[in-house]
């Protein structure tokens, strides 16, 4: 019996031991992502649902500077139509350290060092191209450069709030480089504007010698049902693409406007009256988006496919 309990109690410091051996050849980026990930989601006041619907993770690893070893997460948060790049670089290990820092030191330098973003789950606006044609209206101008989405942790502007910010700049007077520059609250859509000395090309600021050309931005009707995305050669944008996400979660490009299925359905139809709308057809993969036109008079009903080319 005695010889049995030995070898049960032998067993177990085995075990034991193995077990911290493992715990101790843990990767020291993952045990400081966790640490990362939990002091986030705290700072934040983030539950673990809104997290894993809004941060998408893109890599985090341990980077090495004269000052000490860093884990730098990047991230993305991702908000209705936009995504927002953000970054975060914590010391782990001081260049003089013989040992790693604590989670309980890092909870007090995120308090000092790191702002909270805003628990945003939609914006005002429904699309990047209903912002694009409300700062068309604010300035007045067919030359505008717009920055990338951030949050408001800037100073002097934006002013650290939380809430996520598109910031532009229009040409007012080519001559003598007068522009007005300003930004806009994505979610609850107040804006400011100041007047500035600057150089604008559409598609992004001017740097060195990058000189973007002047593009035609699209028709009020060109993403009715969608979501615009930027298209973009050489750092200078040169166009917009249109996508709609179906419900079984396959992303679609729409190169039909409605105005043309208008058109079309005003050919087809004669004078009756109609609405145009979107409508997805088919099941589970075979889904397809097409417009749907219907005529007031009875008996009359026309469904023009596709949306795609």
């Amino acid at each position: 019996m005695k010889k049995i309990l030995l070898m049960v109690i032998f067993g177990l410091l085995i075990l034991s031991v193995i077990g911290f051996v493992a715990g101790q050849e843990q990767p020291v980026e993952e045990k400081y992502f966790k640490y990362w990930k939990e002091i986030f989601t705290e700072r934040n006041n983030m539950c673990e649902e809104y997290y894993g619907n809004h941060i998408v993770i893109k890599e985090y690893n341990i980077v090495k500077k004269p000052e000490g070893e860093y884990l730098e997460v990047s991230y993305q948060v991702v908000i209705s139509w936009a995504s927002i790049e953000m970054k975060e670089s914590l010391l782990i290990k001081p260049s003089l350290s013989a040992i790693y820092l604590d989670k309980e030191y890092m909870e007090r330098r995120s308090s000092r060092d790191w702002k909270a973003i805003g628990k945003i789950i939609k914006f005002e606006f429904k699309s990047y191209y209903e912002v694009l044609s409300e700062i068309y209206e604010l300035t007045d101008s067919d030359n505008i450069s717009v920055s990338k989405l951030s949050f408001g942790i800037g100073e002097p502007y934006p002013q650290g709030d939380g809430n996520v910010y598109i910031m532009f700049r229009a040409t007012i007077d080519y001559k003598n480089k007068k522009c007005k520059e300003g930004r806009i609250n994505l979610v609850n859509g107040k804006h400011e504007i100041w007047d500035s000395n600057c150089d604008v090309r559409v598609g992004g600021y001017v740097y060195g010698e990058l000189d973007c050309p002047d593009i035609i931005a699209p028709p009020a009707d060109f993403c009715k049902y969608g979501s615009v995305e930027e298209k973009y050669e050489n750092e200078c944008l040169t166009g917009w693409e249109c996508f709609k996400e179906l419900s079984n979660g396959r992303k679609a490009e729409i190169k039909i406007l409605p105005s043309t299925a208008s058109q079309t359905a005003a050919e087809r139809l004669g004078e009756l009256n109609f609405t145009v709308g979107f409508k997805e057809l088919g099941r589970g993969d075979n889904i397809q988006p097409v417009y749907e036109v219907k005529a007031k008079k009875p008996g009359k009903f026309l469904t023009l496919k596709p949306i795609l080319p």
